[in-house]
């Protein structure tokens, strides 16, 4: 009997000893940014990508303080974000947005419009590697940029477009003419399309074989306007790696009139 006890006890501290503190299954990044270890396996890496229309973004916002606080702490929610309505003509208010988002790499478009008023698209992004970028082309008062991106192990194409209120149904039918039949890679489109309400009405023609993501139900407006303008769309390569989507709504009139827009995706399978 004795020798039975002391063969427990053996089998139990060996047992204890192999199992090293030293050797977790896996890592995880916490919060801070600092690496800390786990016994729980990583769950599937992700990434988040918003789109804003911060409606005339430019030296007025930039000068405000609280504002540009606000702006800081809800964009530092997102991996990848798109700005549009930049309309500092001297670039000094996004370069202040910039300077303030810190661990963020920034790019911005040429000045884009047919006439005195022009803007520029933003964009803010981490965790990410920005292979390239490519202005479109074509009849459209702001065309659209693509910009193309690998994060973990996925490789995706992301395009905004800032369509023309007036002109919304041929603008979204040349750029569906321009990319929508590409089955060769990861796409989504993001951005204030005006995709709603009496400028694009439901169903949709274009684009029928994507995901649109954010329905026709979905308010994206802060005012007292009900429309579906903002969008994400991805086409069916992307909707593999599709987790959610999300309409941040603790937005006042003092910020946009524009709610912000965002998707979470995978990141760990191509």
């Amino acid at each position: 009997m004795l020798l039975v006890l002391v063969l427990v006890v053996v089998f139990i501290a060996l047992f204890y000893n192999s199992r090293s503190t030293d050797n977790p299954i896996g890592n995880v990044i916490n919060d801070k940014g600092t690496t800390t270890t786990t016994t729980i396996p990583h769950p599937a890496k992700t990434i988040k990508i918003a789109s804003w229309n911060m409606q005339r973004f430019g030296k007025e916002k930039a000068d405000n303080g609280a504002l540009m606080d606000t702006y800081v702490n809800v964009l530092g929610n997102y991996d990848i974000v798109i700005i549009q309505e930049l309309t500092d003509s001297t670039g000094e208010a996004f370069d202040k947005l910039c300077s303030m988002m810190k661990g963020y790499k920034c790019a911005s478009s040429d000045r884009l419009g047919n006439s005195s008023y022009k803007e520029q698209y933003g964009l803010l992004y981490r965790n990410a590697e920005l292979l390239g970028s490519v202005k479109g082309s074509g009849a459209y008062v702001r065309v659209p940029y693509t910009f193309h991106f690998r994060s973990g192990n996925w490789s995706f194409y992301l395009t905004t477009i800032h369509t023309d209120p007036d002109n919304v149904k041929a603008e979204l039918s040349l750029l569906d003419k321009q990319i929508g039949s590409d089955q060769s890679a990861d796409r989504l489109i993001m951005g204030d399309l005006n995709a709603g309400c009496s400028y694009y009405k439901a169903p949709h023609s274009d684009f029928v074989s994507w995901d649109w993501v954010i329905p026709d139900s979905e308010d994206t407006t802060v005012k007292a306007t009900y429309c579906a303008y903002d969008r994400i769309i991805l086409n069916k390569e992307a909707v593999d790696n599709f987790i959610s989507y999300g309409i941040y709504r603790n937005v006042t009139v003092t910020e946009s009139d524009h709610y912000l827009i965002n998707v979470e995706l995978r990141t760990d399978a191509a």
